[in-house]
Order: C-alpha cells, then structure tokens, then sequence
C-alpha cells in the first residue's frame, strides 16, 4: 500500500512539474504586442459621457502596428478598471467581488482594426476621479487614465 502511495505522488509530482515547464516555454516564446520593432503600436484611448450621477466610458484599444496583433485572455474577462477619488484612495475597482468564467479566449486586432468595450459606473458622488483602464490579457495591456468630474 505504502508503494502505491509513493508511484501515485510520484506520477503527481512529474504531471505537476511538466505542465510547469510547457507553462515557462509558452511564455518565453511570446512575442511583445506592442509591435515597436515592426512599426506602430497598439493604442488605448478613453471617453466618457456623465449623465447625472452615471458616467458611461468607452474604453477603446486600436491596432497601430502593421500586423495584426493577437492577444490571450486567461478567463471571460477582457478588461478592467480602478476609479480613484481626490485623495488616490481606490472607490471602483471594476473586477472586485466578480466571477469570471474560467475559459481562455482571444482577441485579435488586424492592421488598423478597433475594438470598444464600453460599461457604465452609477452612483458617483460629485467630485474629481480619475479612471485607470487596461486590457487583461496575458500579454502587453494596453491602458490609459483620465481625470473627470461628476457634477
């Protein structure tokens, strides 16, 4: 019994550790998003729109490279977003208490193609923020920031 215990930690162990591997060799082997070497880069743009204590934002992500440009997502989530008050203090972080569904999935950007991912944040009190956006994938995460109002 004790010998069978043993073979069965030791195939576990050796599952364990070679996934690990092939894991470190995928991620050596990727290529940086960005494209800088080939000309261009990926951008990220935002903008809003207030409506009373709502404000609606258009994250958008645009392929300046002269390739097209893939990028992988560990789960359903595609981006995500912290809202910071006056005082730096996070007051939104988008990704916080969700689930997201545990399946891998792509997104790919050919030569000047653009991809929105737009959401909206309710109840704001009046006041200066400041939004940090950035795409989740395992690559580059194109991001930005803006400072706005809620009036």
């Amino acid at each position: 019994m004790k010998k069978f215990v043993f073979l069965l930690l030791l195939c576990l162990f050796s599952i364990i550790t070679a996934g690990c591997q092939n894991a470190k060799q995928h991620e050596e082997s990727e290529t940086p998003v960005n494209g800088n070497a080939s000309g261009g880069r990926v951008e990220a743009r935002l903008a809003y729109e207030q409506k009373g204590n709502d404000v609606s934002f258009n994250f958008q992500v645009k392929n300046q490279t002269n390739h097209k440009v893939t990028y992988h997502f560990p789960t359903t989530q595609r981006f995500d977003y912290k809202i910071k008050d006056e005082d730096g203090k996070v007051i939104k972080h988008f990704s916080e208490g969700r689930f997201f569904g545990q399946v891998t999935g792509t997104l790919t950007l050919k030569q000047s193609e653009t991809k929105d991912f737009k959401t909206e944040v309710s109840d704001l009190k009046p006041g200066q923020y400041t939004i940090i956006f950035w795409l989740t994938a395992n690559e580059d995460q194109p991001n930005t920031r803006i400072n706005f109002k809620v009036n």
